[in-house]
């Protein structure tokens, strides 16, 4: 399989659900900056995944898309399906919609997007943390307990690198390093190879200060483990077991 075929295949939207064939890795930079642009939109998908949401607006936004009457000057950055990225990051607090479960985040902070999605799709709340607690945060049994919500009960799982698993699109992942507040985002496309080698791209905020254009990124993946981004290392990422193959 030829990188040029791939890349034409991502642009016409053509959703790919075989492995790469061992040694096929789209691993060229130009390659890597067309997936990014270009395969978030289109929810490719090499290996199962979610596809991308149709949840609509969230409930709590007042004045259409990135919430303008709340934090004026907000633009959309970047969307998968329904999932809107959008900046500058101005740290305004969201609206609460407590029948949905959402009790406010810092718009447009990384955690915010992430946490809207998981709100969105899975009716979990909001939480109070940084990125590169996010997923622990989600499986802690206190956390749980003190905001009424079971994990359990849903079909999200935690994994760590290195577990013979790659993010696929739904995936929310955490990042981090030594003292910093760390980083997430939500994974819309996946290439990865046979033998675990390829990238996948994920959605984000203030990675680069809400700049248009900025809204993905993309993670390499060496022998089925998710490479640094920058600095971020992955440390862990939450996961819908019914998006696996049956």
């Amino acid at each position: 399989m030829r990188i040029a075929w791939l890349v034409g295949a991502v642009l016409a939207g053509i959703a790919l659900f075989a492995p790469l064939a061992a040694g096929d890795n789209p691993d060229l930079p130009s390659t890597i900056e067309t997936l990014s642009a270009s395969a978030a939109s289109a929810g490719v998908s090499v290996g199962g995944g979610m596809p991308p949401p149709t949840f609509g607006l969230p409930s709590w936004w007042q004045g259409g898309v990135c919430d303008p009457e709340t934090n004026p000057g907000s633009v959309e950055i970047g969307r998968w399906g329904d999932l809107i990225a959008c900046g500058p990051n101005n740290d305004a607090v969201s609206a609460a919609d407590p029948h949905v479960g959402w009790g406010g985040a810092l718009e447009w902070e990384c955690v915010e997007l992430s946490e809207r999605y998981l709100n969105q799709r899975y009716h979990l709340p909001t939480v109070s943390v940084n990125g590169d607690i996010l997923v622990d945060t989600y499986f802690d049994p206190v956390i749980q307990a003190r905001l009424g919500f079971d994990m359990s009960r849903t079909p999200l799982i935690r994994i760590y690198p290195g577990q013979g698993r790659v993010p696929v699109p739904g995936d929310v992942l955490s990042l981090g390093q030594d003292a910093s507040p760390g980083h997430t985002g939500v994974v819309t496309a996946s290439l990865v190879s046979a033998d675990g080698n390829g990238v996948v791209t994920m959605i984000n905020q203030n990675r680069y200060r809400g700049a248009p254009g900025s809204a993905f990124v993309v993670i390499r993946i060496v022998g089925g483990v998710p490479q640094s981004l920058g600095q971020l290392a992955v440390i862990d990422w939450i996961h819908d077991t019914s998006s696996d193959a049956r």
